[in-house]
């Protein structure tokens, strides 16, 4: 019989032999293994921040493979690819930020002030977008290099590369949301300033993702966090992204922002970029087959109605509401995704008689986010080992390593024979004194 380390092992062997067959003609065995751990050991990551990592990783290996073969100069080491979904000012930051002293058509803030320190290297290739250098840190970092060295000389040729630039989220700014923020080389929305560097409408990659999403060995965070989202001002992008927290929604299912069925939730199109022209759809059933779906949620299909109705080449673009008129307007005018004339709008009002007024809005938003706090709390509250909050108020606390369990777990592993002052969730030794009875109702007492 098989051991849950003997399975752990196997399950992680297979994650690394997906990622080889993936890229077997740019890496080996070896080394897909250690961009896997290199995923596996940093914490917060998104999955979309992870594969694109793994992606750069693979160009850098595969680049430099290349270039002991061939020093020449000119030799692309990476083509900038184009993105009809990214800002036209990534473009401007990625080509322009801190290349030339004297540029008149660039703001001073582009311009760099110590040439050494700060200076960029030109791309070698303007019309086709082509850099010869990767975002390495070697170990002549800062010290002055040959023009045409792979590696990058600064701290400006490392963050500002294409295969790095806004492609993890933003720990350092204060605003954890402040859009448009385009000098911070980091992101701080992922579906509106977040750059995806690999070819997410590659049906391997696809599948790739939808298997290391789904397996547990490797955990990532929740995608949905790094979206900023204001539930009182519609917004196309997010309609029907979030779950509705109320299991009975005071406000009409046309006009609530948030989903309550599995049928009108929407992945963020800006994210996901799903082709509105294909849909994931079983004729036989009438129905989207988003359950039997090999892509899962990387699927470039549409995966349900409401996806399609607000996506943002369809939305108010393509089909004139048919809605019967309330007092001179679609009932729903505020989300609908038909197409209005402009004297609706002009008769509209926000408390109209299937709508909620602008009080009542913000009453809702404030049950939201007191039931969000509630949900959270109650995750932290969960045992690190079974992953359920307890029934009662007795936890296991590991001064030395932070971690925690429930009591139950704590007697069970007891109970198989299994404790011998080893944290069970990180394997570290446990000192005299760090193990702490955590008892709600009573005192605290440690052993």
């Amino acid at each position: 019989m098989e051991s849950e380390a003997d399975d752990f092992e196997i399950k992680y062997n297979e994650i690394i032999e997906k990622l080889y067959s993936l890229f077997e003609k740019d890496i080996n065995k070896k080394q897909s293994s250690k961009i896997i751990r290199i995923v596996k050991n940093i914490p917060s990551l998104t999955i979309f921040e992870a594969f694109n990592l793994i992606y750069r990783e693979v160009q850098i290996l595969k680049t430099i493979s290349k270039y002991k073969e061939n020093t020449d100069e000119n030799m692309i080491i990476f083509k900038n690819k184009e993105d009809k979904y990214e800002p036209k000012e990534f473009d401007k930051i990625i080509e322009k930020y801190k290349v030339k002293s004297n540029e008149k058509e660039v703001e001073e803030y582009m311009r760099p002030i110590n040439e050494f320190d700060e200076r960029r290297r030109i791309k070698i290739n303007k019309n086709n977008n082509i850099f010869n250098y990767l975002p390495i840190k070697s170990e002549h970092f800062f010290l002055e290099k040959d023009k045409n060295d792979l590696y990058s000389k600064n701290e400006n040729e490392y963050l500002y590369h294409p295969l790095y630039y806004k492609t993890i989220m933003c720990h350092f700014c204060n605003n954890k949301h402040k859009i448009n923020n385009f000098l911070c080389p980091y992101s701080h929305d992922i579906q509106k300033d977040f750059r995806i560097i690999y070819d997410y409408h590659n049906e391997d990659i696809c599948k790739f993702l939808n298997f290391l999403y789904s397996n547990k060995l490797l955990s990532f965070q929740n995608y949905l966090n790094y979206i900023s989202f204001d539930p009182l001002n519609f917004d196309p992008n997010v309609f029907k992204v979030f779950q509705c927290s109320f299991k009975k929604c005071p406000q009409n299912n046309h006009l609530c922002p948030f989903y309550h069925k599995s049928k009108e939730k929407r992945r963020p199109p800006l994210l996901f970029r799903y082709n509105i022209d294909d849909k994931c759809f079983d004729k036989e059933k009438n129905e989207y087959k988003v359950d039997q779906c090999p892509f899962g949620i990387f699927c470039n299909s549409i995966h349900s109605q409401k996806e399609y109705q607000y996506h943002p080449e369809y939305f108010r673009k393509s089909i004139e509401c048919k809605r019967e008129k309330v007092n001179g307007h679609c009932p729903y005018l505020k989300t609908c995704y038909g197409i209005h004339p402009d004297e609706e709008y002009e008769n509209y009002k926000e408390n109209d008689d299937e709508g909620k007024t602008i009080s009542e809005n913000e009453e809702l938003s404030k049950l939201r986010k007191q039931i969000d706090t509630i949900n959270e709390v109650s995750e932290n509250l969960k045992c690190r080992k079974c992953n359920e909050i307890p029934n009662n108020a007795k936890i296991i606390y590991f001064c030395g390593c932070n971690h925690y369990i429930c009591r139950k777990c704590y007697d069970q592993i007891k109970e198989d024979g299994e404790w011998n002052e080893i944290c069970p969730i990180c394997d570290n030794k446990i000192q005299k004194g760090d193990k702490v009875n955590l008892n709600f109702n009573k005192k605290q007492n440690s052993n």
